[in-house]
């Protein structure tokens, strides 16, 4: 992960951007930044790495006091998987969504700052399962095992998403999915699915942010709706469409 003295150090020339609360650096040429990018991006996955598996885990099972233990369970199932994790938002997110509400911060600012608070959760997922790896890349995966991706790094670097609040962890897991060339997207979360629905009717009922059909309206990997507060985690329906 690059930080903010790296970002410094390698690259003197640096403005600060108010809206995303870092320093940027200053390219001359556009073909200076594409440069870069590809100097700094990962090889794309060879035909010999295993397709990953991604799952959003939702920032509603946050205060879930075993959630370490319901994790490890149901990442059992994915041992010899390369396995991907998008942060929920959470209680944080929420916080930012209320400043917003009394500040009118804004939806440029409020996307930064939402994705800050979520790149907290990534520290948190983290430290609750033992060996994980933080990456800021979905391609950033290791053979085997579990990366907990930023999104606020990954965002940064593909910034192809909306800025607004109809933009939320389910749709940057969908984003996450499709450059890591995910086999499959698990969205991890507090409650059943009701039998089947489209996913618009699901983002029309709240279950999911408004822009994530669109987000996933040409993947090629399955969704699978979670509920991870079932004392037995499993998948809550079936597949929708």
């Amino acid at each position: 992960m690059e930080s903010v003295v790296d970002m410094y150090f390698i690259h003197p020339a640096c403005r600060f951007d108010s809206a995303r609360l870092t320093f940027q650096p200053v390219y001359q040429k556009q073909a200076d930044f594409a440069d870069y990018l590809e100097r700094r991006a990962p090889s794309t996955l060879s035909s010999s790495m295993k397709q990953p598996i991604t799952a959003k885990i939702g920032g509603s099972l946050f205060d879930l006091p075993d959630l370490a233990l319901r994790l490890s369970a149901w990442l059992n199932r994915f041992s010899k998987d390369r396995v991907l994790l998008v942060p929920g938002g959470g209680p944080l997110a929420d916080l930012i969504r209320r400043f917003d509400r009394l500040h009118r911060l804004g939806n440029e600012a409020s996307h930064w700052l939402a994705l800050r608070a979520m790149s907290v959760n990534t520290l948190f997922l983290h430290r609750l399962i033992p060996g994980s790896k933080i990456a800021s890349d979905p391609r950033d995966t290791a053979a085997e095992g579990v990366v907990v991706l930023d999104p606020y790094e990954f965002c940064t670097r593909d910034d192809t998403l909306p800025h607004c609040w109809n933009v939320t962890s389910d749709s940057v897991a969908a984003r996450a999915a499709i450059i890591a060339g995910a086999t499959r997207l698990y969205l991890c979360k507090s409650c059943p699915k009701p039998e089947p629905l489209t996913w618009q009717e699901a983002a029309n009922l709240g279950l999911v942010d408004a822009y994530f059909p669109a987000a996933v309206r040409q993947a090629t990997f399955a969704v699978e709706w979670v509920n991870l507060r079932e004392t037995s985690p499993a998948s809550g329906g079936g597949l929708l469409p």
